[in-house]
C-alpha cells in the first residue's frame, strides 16, 4: 500500500494537474471547463496506477495517445495514464495535496 508522501513524489516527477476547455455551438452555454489530476507512466508501471487509484479510492485507469510522445520515442500505445476529471474527484485531489505538500530544500 502506498503512503501520502510516496503519491505526493510520484505526482511531482510523473504528475500534472489542468483544465480543459470545450466548446460548442450547439450548447446554451458555449463553453465547458473539466479540471484533470493525471499520472502517466509505461504500461509495464500500471501495477503502481492501480495502487494510485486503490490509494484515493477513485479515478479511471486508460491507454493514453499523445502524438508528441512519438517525438520522443515512446510510442502512444505504451502509456496508460491515472486521471481523475470530475470536479468532486479534483476537489479531493486538492484536499489531499493542501495537506501534503511537497517539501521544498
Amino acid at each position: 500500500m502506498l503512503n501520502s508522501n510516496y503519491v505526493v513524489g510520484l505526482t511531482d516527477g510523473e504528475g500534472s494537474f489542468g483544465i480543459a476547455v470545450s466548446f460548442s455551438k450547439n450548447r446554451v452555454v458555449r463553453f465547458e471547463v473539466y479540471p484533470h489530476y493525471r499520472i502517466l507512466m509505461h504500461e509495464k508501471e500500471i501495477s503502481l496506477l492501480k495502487q494510485v487509484r486503490e490509494f484515493f479510492g477513485f479515478g479511471e485507469i486508460k491507454g493514453r495517445n499523445q502524438g508528441n510522445l512519438r517525438k520522443k520515442g515512446i510510442r502512444a500505445s505504451d502509456v496508460v495514464v491515472y486521471d481523475v476529471s470530475s470536479l468532486a474527484g479534483c476537489n479531493r485531489i486538492r484536499a489531499f495535496f493542501n495537506k501534503n505538500q511537497i517539501a521544498i530544500l
